[in-house]
């Protein structure tokens, strides 16, 4: 799966359901967590992207992110992923980052 845009774009939003790690048919209940929308170059240390996602359904697991105006202004190729803080502070990031590719327009 790879997700394609054209800078300056702000929709479709990403929407995502966070699931167990050994089990893509099970998903987590996020009932008191906390998510990122992370987005960087696949060799970088800074995020163009960190900000709070929504959980739209805590207990299926599903998330989504709405672009702000500047997310999606530098065309490239990045990867995306979502990062979950549970109650007690442990953390999961999705694996695999998700390709993203921002056209310039």
């Amino acid at each position: 799966m790879s997700l394609n845009f054209t800078t300056g774009d702000t929709g479709p939003d990403i929407t995502a359901v966070i699931h167990a790690e050994d089990d893509v048919n099970a998903p987590v209940d996020l009932t008191g967590a906390s998510v990122r929308f992370q987005m960087r170059l696949p060799q970088g240390n800074k995020y163009k992207v960190n900000a709070a996602a929504v959980i739209d359904d805590a207990v299926s697991g599903q998330v989504s992110y709405a672009w702000g105006a500047n997310d999606l202004s530098q065309p490239g190729e990045y990867q995306a992923q979502f990062e979950v803080t549970y109650p007690g502070g442990k953390v999961q990031t999705t694996y695999p980052p998700v390709p993203l590719t921002v056209h310039r327009q």
